[in-house]
């Protein structure tokens, strides 16, 4: 297995990381890591906590991959050194005048 070869994945706001089983066995198929973050989706602030907590548990660097309000949690996420990339598949891509709350969650 080539090394950085770790994807997590961050569910969006009205499901549950079940959602990525698909993407979860092609991403295995082809020998990568993967990470499903089970995100209670309580707050944005404690998500981002879970989700850093699971990429502090990853060999190497990960791509955060987040779907719907997941894509608040990679972006808020991607400060963490270990993250090498960040990837919103119809997801929330927030700037500085885009939070989660002002923008609908």
């Amino acid at each position: 297995m080539q090394r950085g070869r770790h994807a997590g994945q961050v569910h969006g706001g009205s499901v549950d990381g079940s959602g990525w089983q698909g993407v979860y066995n092609i991403l295995k198929e082809d020998r990568y890591k993967v990470t499903i973050v089970q995100n209670p989706t309580n707050t944005l602030a404690g998500d981002v906590t879970f989700t850093k907590r699971a990429i502090a548990t990853a060999h190497g660097k990960v791509i955060l991959v987040g779907h719907s309000y997941g894509g608040f949690v990679v972006t808020e996420s991607g400060t963490d050194p270990k993250v090498a990339g960040i990837v919103h598949i119809t997801a929330f891509a927030p700037d500085n005048t885009c939070r989660a709350r002002k923008c609908g969650w």
